[in-house]
């Protein structure tokens, strides 16, 4: 079975393993270690320090058609700052297949941030993935969704395909929650560690709620290969969460500039 990794970095990180990688290169010997056929790459210093930097070194790293760029936006509500439409643009022209916003750069919130929300109308229009990735700078790293507000944020962008991803989701039932309040949230397979948990999900909500990730650059990119292929659901289902899922959201958004 082959995957699709929805969230790759590259890039250092704290407490990051150390075969995540640096390089593109790098990347593509690890992707071809763990039967990664396709990975959607963002720069670990755009998601948690300065995204117009991580972007930028992202662009100028990437080139193989296997990677497809991440960019982070930055949400800070200040006229120095791009607008969404003119950030939008820019990462068409540079071919990104996805927008990231790590919400705790700085806790924001993000059914109250007027840049988030504005980016999140023009996403929704063409269906562009938006991967938020809540990730704090220093402290707890497990838990620090706050589901009840996300499946706020994602009812009111319903046709906008919105992924999530912590460290570990370890109080499963607000996610469960959230799940069943907002259809077209997704949750990265990555964040969930408990035994049956990939059964569960499909059972109550259905496959297409789980992407496949490795977990990196935290966490042993040959863990979650194994809750796939381990799972007691069918083989069409674990083709599904391996890559079908991310490869038909990317392939239902207008990219188009």
């Amino acid at each position: 079975m082959k995957f699709f990794d929805m969230l790759f970095p590259i890039g250092r990180s704290n407490r990051g393993r150390d075969e995540s990688p640096c390089s593109q290169a790098e990347a593509l010997v690890l992707m071809d270690q763990y039967d990664i056929s396709e990975a959607l790459v963002y720069h670990t210093v755009a998601r948690d320090n300065n995204p117009e930097l991580g972007n930028a070194v992202l662009s100028d790293a990437i080139s193989d058609s296997r990677l497809h760029k991440i960019w982070a936006y930055e949400f800070s509500d200040v006229k120095e700052q791009a607008t969404p439409e003119d950030f939008l643009r820019a990462a068409l022209k540079d071919n990104v297949k996805a927008i990231m916003v790590n919400p705790l750069i700085r806790d924001i919130r993000i059914t109250r941030n007027q840049r988030i929300l504005n980016l999140a109308k023009l996403l929704e229009q063409r269906k562009i993935p938006l991967m938020l990735t809540y990730r704090q700078w220093d402290g707890e790293q497990q838990d620090v969704i706050d589901w009840y507000e996300l499946a706020d944020f994602c009812n009111t962008f319903p046709k906008l395909p919105i992924i999530s991803w912590e460290w570990r989701s370890r109080a499963n039932r607000p996610m469960f929650d959230a799940m069943q309040e907002a259809k077209n949230l997704i949750v990265s397979l990555a964040s969930i560690w408990q035994a049956q948990m990939t059964e569960l999900i499909v059972n109550n909500f259905g496959a297409d709620r789980l992407i496949f990730s490795m977990g990196l650059p935290r966490l042993d990119p040959g863990t979650f290969q194994a809750m796939v292929g381990y799972a007691d659901i069918s083989e069409a289902y674990k083709e599904s969460i391996a890559a079908g899922n991310i490869k038909g959201i990317l392939g239902g958004a207008d990219y188009e500039q």
